[in-house]
């Protein structure tokens, strides 16, 4: 028995993947292009400018963020682990 078709049928599904690809590769670059040029002038806007205090204010804000939902991690596992710790004492104690 031959396996030809087999490889056939693989080398023409990798063909349509690259095909396929090359085509999204595309509309992204087209759409990733447009978002960061101008409509007036097709040049490449410029960022934002920021203040440093508005800057440390919006970090500040990220940080207590992160801090809040940690400590709710931190409250969740440990809460977790003192429930197991006791369940398993009990279940030891009492068997």
């Amino acid at each position: 028995m031959s396996f030809g078709g087999h490889v056939l049928d693989m080398i023409k599904r990798t063909n349509a993947n690259n095909a396929l690809r090359e085509k999204y590769r595309a509309k992204k670059d087209k759409t990733t292009n447009n978002r960061w040029k101008s409509e007036v002038n097709d040049k490449i806007s410029e960022e934002k400018e920021i203040s440093e205090e508005e800057l440390e204010r919006i970090k500040s804000a990220i940080r207590s963020k992160l801090r809040k939902e940690q400590l709710k991690q931190n409250i969740l596992i440990y809460s977790i682990c003192i429930a197991l710790s006791f369940l398993l004492f009990c279940w030891i104690y009492f068997s």
